[in-house]
C-alpha cells in the first residue's frame, strides 16, 4: 500500500488533480464560467491547403474565445501511435464548444471538466475581439502559447481557457493572444520500451506541441497575432516540454519561453529501452496482448477505454515502484537526439531569452501527508530509493542526510520546526525538502548556470512564496500553487487577501512584459519592483514573490545541498541511466 500511494503520488505528477485538488484545479473552467457572459458569435478566416477556412467563436465581453480548432486529424485508428497528421478542414468549423482532454484516468479535474477522448488535439485561442473580422484594429499582437502540466500523465488545455490574463493584458493596454494546445499523454503519447522506438512511436506528445506550434505560427496572424513574437511557457510538465523544444538550436516557432516549476532534467534523466522495457511488458500483459505474434499491433488494435484500463491497472500495481516514470519524454534520436543534460552541457540548446523558477515548497504536494507516521519508520535513503528508485551512488546516500536532517526543519522551509499540530512529522517535512530540491530547485539553478555561462543573459529567475486559500498550511507553497495568480484567478471573490490579489497582477503584469519586451520589465516606469536578470556567475539575482512583497534575493539558498544533488559524481539522473 505504502509503495504504491507514495509513487503514484509523486510520479504520475497529477497528485493535486486526482486525490487532494490544488486551488487552480478546485477552480478549474467549466462552460459556464469560459462562455457564461458570451454575447454574440465571432469570426475569422484562415488559409489551409484546401482553401480558406471560416471560423467561428464566441465574444465575451472584449474577447473573441475560439474552442477546440483541431489542428491535427484525430490520432485513433491506424493513426493511434503515429506522429500527428496536420488537420484536414472544411470550409467552416464552430469553435464554440468545449474540446475534450486527451484519455486519462477517470476522477481528474481535466476528465471531470469537458470529458476525455483520443480525439483531442485542438487548439483555443484568445484573442481581443477588434482584432478579428471586419474590426480588426489591432494587429500584429504578441502570441503566448500555453503547454500544460500533468506528469505526462494527465493534464488538459481547456482548464486554462479562462479569459482572465487575456483580458488583464487587454485592459492594462498591453493585449495578447493567448492560445493554449492539446497533446496526448500516457501511453497514448508517452511510451517507452523497444517495440515503440521500432514504430517511431516515442515522444508523440511533444510531436503534438511541435505541430500546434506550427499550426499557431501559420495561423495566428488571422487571430491578430504576430508569428514572429511567440512565445511559449509551461508549468510542471509543460515546463519540461518548453526545455525540450529549447533543445533545437535552429528552431524557429518561439522567441521567448517561461517554465514554471520544472526543465527538460527535471525527470532526472531520460528512458532507454532497457529500463523501461519492464513496463512496456507489464502494459502489455494487463492489456492482454502478451503470447500476441505482435504486441504493438494488439495494443493499437485495443479500445481506447481498454488501453487505458491496462495503463490504469499498470501504473497502479505493486510492482510499479520500481519503474520511476513510465511515460515521458525519451532519447529518441530526433526531436531529443541525445542526453539533455549533455546538450545543454554543451551547449546545444536555442539562445532564447527565458524566466525559470520554482516554488518555494515544491515537494509537498508530490509526498502526501498522511504518510508521515509510515515515512518516520525508515531512514532518508530508504524513503527516497522508493519514491524515486533509480541507483544513486551509494556517496549520495550516505551524505545526503547531512545536508537534509530529520530535524523538524524542512518543508514548508519558512516554517522552522512547525508540525502543523502533527499534521506532519519531521520525516516528512525531510523528505519533501529533499525532493523540491532533487526534481525542481537543483535542475533550475542548474540549467540557468549553464545558459549564463554560454552567454545567454537574458534570462530572470523567480522564487514563488504565495499560497492559495483551499491549501493546507503545511504544503506552504506547494507545486501548482503559481498558477492561480499567473492566470489571473488570484480574485476576492475566491477568497484571496487584496495583498494576493496584488500579487496576481504583478506576476500577470511580468509575463505580459516578457511577451511583448522578452523583458518582465517591459519598458519605461512599468510601476512594478525591478527584477533585473539573472547573470552567473556576476550576480544570482532572483525575484521573491511573496504575499505583500517583491524584492531581488541572491539565488544561493541552500547553496552546499544543492550544489550536492547537482555534482555529476553524486547526480543520478546523469551517471547512472546511461546519459
Amino acid at each position: 500500500m505504502l509503495l504504491s500511494t507514495l509513487l503514484v503520488g509523486l510520479l504520475s505528477g497529477v497528485a493535486a488533480q486526482t486525490a487532494t485538488s490544488s486551488a487552480f484545479d478546485a477552480q478549474a473552467t467549466r462552460p459556464s464560467s469560459v462562455l457564461g457572459n458570451a454575447t454574440a458569435f465571432v469570426h475569422t478566416k484562415f488559409h489551409s491547403p484546401s482553401g480558406p477556412v471560416k471560423v467561428t467563436g464566441m465574444r465575451q465581453d472584449n474577447l473573441g474565445i475560439f474552442l477546440g480548432i483541431p489542428f491535427a486529424q484525430p490520432p485513433v485508428g491506424d493513426l493511434r501511435f503515429k506522429p500527428p497528421v496536420p488537420a484536414s478542414y472544411g470550409k467552416h468549423i464552430k469553435a464554440t464548444e468545449q474540446p475534450p482532454a486527451c484519455l486519462q484516468q477517470a476522477g481528474s479535474v481535466a476528465a471531470n471538466v469537458s470529458g476525455t477522448s483520443e480525439d483531442c488535439l485542438f487548439v483555443n485561442v484568445i484573442t481581443p475581439a477588434n482584432a478579428l473580422g471586419k474590426e480588426c484594429d489591432l494587429k500584429d499582437l504578441p502570441v503566448l502559447v500555453w503547454i500544460y502540466g500533468g506528469g505526462f500523465y494527465g493534464g488538459s488545455a481547456i482548464l486554462y481557457t479562462s479569459p482572465s490574463l487575456a483580458s488583464h493584458a487587454l485592459n492594462s493596454g498591453k493585449p495578447i493572444v493567448l492560445v493554449t494546445i492539446g497533446y496526448r499523454v500516457g501511453i497514448f503519447g508517452f511510451g517507452h520500451g523497444k517495440e515503440m522506438r521500432a514504430n517511431g512511436a516515442m515522444n508523440l506528445g511533444l510531436r503534438d506541441q511541435l505541430l500546434g506550434m506550427q499550426w499557431v505560427k501559420d495561423n495566428i496572424a488571422s487571430f491578430g497575432g504576430d508569428p514572429c513574437k511567440i512565445t511559449i511557457f509551461g508549468e510542471s510538465a509543460g515546463a519540461m516540454s518548453v526545455s525540450a523544444h529549447m533543445l533545437n538550436e535552429t528552431q524557429d516557432l518561439f522567441r521567448g519561453a517561461i517554465m514554471e516549476s520544472g526543465t527538460v532534467t527535471s525527470l532526472g534523466g531520460f528512458g532507454n529501452d532497457t529500463i523501461y522495457q519492464e513496463p512496456y511488458d507489464r502494459l502489455v500483459e494487463f492489456a492482454g496482448c502478451n503470447g500476441t505474434d505482435n504486441s504493438f499491433q494488439c495494443l493499437k488494435g485495443l479500445s481506447g477505454e481498454a488501453l487505458l484500463a491496462a495503463q490504469v491497472e499498470m501504473t497502479t500495481s505493486k510492482f510499479a515502484w520500481t519503474w520511476g516514470y513510465p511515460f515521458g519524454p525519451a532519447i529518441d534520436g530526433d526531436i531529443i537526439p541525445a542526453s539533455p543534460y549533455h546538450m545543454i552541457s554543451n551547449g546545444s540548446f536555442s539562445k532564447v531569452p527565458f524566466i525559470t523558477g520554482c516554488n518555494s515548497d515544491e515537494g509537498t504536494t508530490f509526498i502526501y501527508a498522511s504518510l508521515s507516521q509510515q515515512l518516520t519508520d525508515w531512514p532518508l535513503s530508504t524513503a527516497i530509493e522508493v519514491a524515486y528508485p533509480f541507483p544513486l551512488p551509494q556517496e549520495f546516500y550516505d551524505r545526503i542526510e547531512d545536508f537534509y536532517p530529520r530535524d523538524g526543519t524542512g518543508c514548508p522551509f519558512n516554517s522552522g520546526t512547525d508540525l502543523f499540530n502533527g499534521s506532519v512529522s519531521a520525516a516528512w517535512k525531510q523528505v519533501t525538502a529533499v525532493f523540491t530540491d532533487l526534481l525542481m530547485q537543483s535542475r533550475r539553478r542548474w540549467m540557468l548556470r549553464t545558459a549564463n555561462e554560454y552567454g545567454l543573459n537574458k534570462t530572470w529567475s523567480y522564487e514563488f512564496r504565495g499560497y492559495s486559500p483551499p491549501d493546507p498550511p503545511y504544503w506552504g507553497s506547494s507545486h501548482e500553487a503559481e498558477k492561480p495568480y499567473v492566470f489571473g484567478r488570484a480574485v476576492a471573490e475566491l477568497g484571496y487577501s487584496p495583498d494576493q490579489v496584488a500579487l496576481g497582477k504583478a506576476m500577470m503584469d511580468y509575463w505580459v512584459n516578457f511577451v511583448y519586451f522578452l523583458d518582465p520589465n517591459g519598458e519605461g516606469d512599468s510601476g512594478l519592483a525591478p527584477w533585473p536578470t539573472h547573470d552567473f556567475p556576476a550576480n544570482k539575482n532572483s525575484l521573491e514573490m511573496d504575499i505583500g512583497s517583491l524584492q531581488v534575493i541572491q539565488d544561493d539558498f541552500r547553496e552546499e545541498s544543492i550544489a550536492f544533488i547537482n555534482n555529476p559524481t553524486n547526480a543520478f539522473y546523469i551517471r547512472k541511466r546511461g546519459n
